[in-house]
């Protein structure tokens, strides 16, 4: 009986710390305020000079006919991660994160994690608009069907 009663007692005292605060917007990671806007946001750290992201990352496949956008970089892992762009490393994200890089050139960019274990993960990952909503490529316009080439389709009787 009394093995009971200590369960529920248990499952009380664990309840407030399964809750995250209003300070906080991940349980106990604290969030940098400082680092939440502008032109790298959700970074713990940064190494660049934020102001001159847009000079110093170039898109491994640039898209020349649209406007610069946003680079939205996840963290999927449950450990911090420094994040290369390209050859420049830009700062350190924390877990399962999720971090902006205002204004930099349209196209696709090789971003590299490097995790605390030593794991690096490589991936490509294209630039969106900066309101958000994903930026498609451009499809070249459709050649026009030539009038003089006769209809490959049999006509029904």
């Amino acid at each position: 009986m009394q093995n009971l009663f200590s369960i529920p007692l248990l499952l009380l005292a664990l309840a407030p710390s399964a809750q995250a605060n209003e300070e906080n917007t991940f349980g106990v990671f604290q969030v940098n305020a400082s680092l939440t806007t502008g032109p790298a946001s959700g970074f713990r750290q940064v190494f660049v000079d934020a102001k001159e992201l847009s000079s110093l990352l170039k898109p491994a496949s640039p898209r020349a006919d649209e406007p610069n956008g946003q680079l939205v970089i996840e963290n999927i892992s449950t450990a911090w991660a420094r994040v290369h762009v390209g050859d420049t490393l830009v700062g350190v994200i924390g877990p399962l994160t999720t971090g902006r890089l205002q204004g930099v050139a349209a196209g696709t960019y090789t971003v590299s994690m490097e995790l605390p274990n030593g794991y690096t993960k490589k991936v490509q990952i294209g630039t969106v608009s900066s309101d958000g909503s994903v930026v498609t490529p451009k499809a070249p316009p459709a050649p026009e069907p030539d009038a003089e080439q006769p209809d490959a389709t049999p006509e029904a009787e």
